[in-house]
C-alpha cells in the first residue's frame, strides 16, 4: 500500500503546532453489539488466557485491554489523519486503559475510578507492582503523554498556545518558545503496549483477530512493535 508522508508547521493565534504524519485512506471501525464483536465470515478469535485470575476478573481484565487496543488503533489513525491534538488524548486513554487493565487484581473498581485519568500515579502503581527494569525506559513517554490531560479541554491552548509534535517517531528537534509543548511518539506507545500484553501474559491474537482488514491496517502501519 503506497502512502506519502507530510510534515507541517502550523502557526497558531497562541504558539506553533508542529506535526508529522502519514496519509492513508479513510477507515472504519468495528460495530458493537450489546457488548459482543460482529465477526466477518470466516473470522477466527483465539481463546484467552486466563492469566491466573478469577472469571469475572479474567473477562473485566480482557474488556479493558480491548478498549485499551481501541484506543491505540484509534491513535495510530489521528496521527495519520493530522487530528491533533485529539491523538495525543487517545494515546493517553490507551495507556490508561492498558494499565488500569492490568491492575485489575490489585484495584477494584472504586480504586480504579478514585485514580481518575492520572496516569503519571497509575504507572508508579503498575512499576511498583511488577518490578520490571523494561519499564524504566518508559518513563518519558509516559511523562509526555500524560501532559495531553492538561489540553483535553481547549481553554488551555486559547490562554497559553501550545508547540504540539505528533508523529510515528519522536522529534528530536531542539524546541523554541515559550508555548508549552506537547509531544507524541507513537513508536513508543506501540513497544509499551507490546510490554504490557508481555508482561500480563495476554494472547494479542485473542484482539487483534477481532480486527477487520482496516484496524489492522492502522495497527499495523509503521509499526516497530507489533502485537
Amino acid at each position: 500500500m503506497g502512502h506519502r508522508q507530510d510534515s507541517r508547521v502550523l502557526h497558531c493565534a497562541h504558539g506553533v503546532r508542529r506535526e508529522t504524519t502519514h496519509a492513508l485512506a479513510s477507515f472504519k471501525l468495528r460495530q458493537m453489539d450489546r457488548g459482543s464483536r460482529r465477526l466477518g465470515v470466516g473470522e477466527m478469535v483465539s481463546a484467552p488466557q486466563t492469566n491466573g485470575l478469577p472469571e469475572g476478573e479474567d473477562r473485566l481484565q480482557s474488556m479493558y485491554f480491548e478498549r485499551a487496543l481501541n484506543y491505540h488503533i484509534a491513535a495510530r489513525y489521528a496521527v495519520v489523519a493530522r487530528l491533533a491534538p485529539v491523538s495525543g488524548n487517545l494515546a493517553h486513554h490507551a495507556i490508561e486503559f492498558y494499565l488500569k487493565g492490568a491492575l485489575i487484581k490489585e484495584l477494584d473498581q472504586a480504586a480504579r475510578r478514585k485514580m481518575g485519568h492520572k496516569l503519571l500515579k497509575l504507572w508508579r502503581r503498575y512499576k511498583r507492582g511488577r518490578q520490571n527494569p523494561a519499564l524504566d525506559k518508559f518513563d518519558q513517554t509516559i511523562s509526555d503523554i500524560n501532559k495531553f490531560e492538561r489540553i483535553r479541554y481547549p481553554e488551555e491552548i486559547l490562554r497559553l498556545g501550545m508547540s504540539l509534535i505528533t508523529g510515528f517517531v519522536r522529534n528530536t528537534t531542539q524546541k523554541s518558545g515559550q508555548e508549552p509543548s506537547y509531544d507524541l511518539a507513537l513508536d513508543e506507545v506501540d513497544a509499551l503496549a507490546k510490554l504490557i500484553f508481555q508482561i500480563e501474559n495476554k494472547n494479542p491474537g485473542f484482539f487483534t483477530n477481532r480486527l477487520n482488514v482496516h484496524g489492522r491496517q492502522y495497527l499495523e502501519h509503521e509499526n516497530k512493535s507489533r502485537l
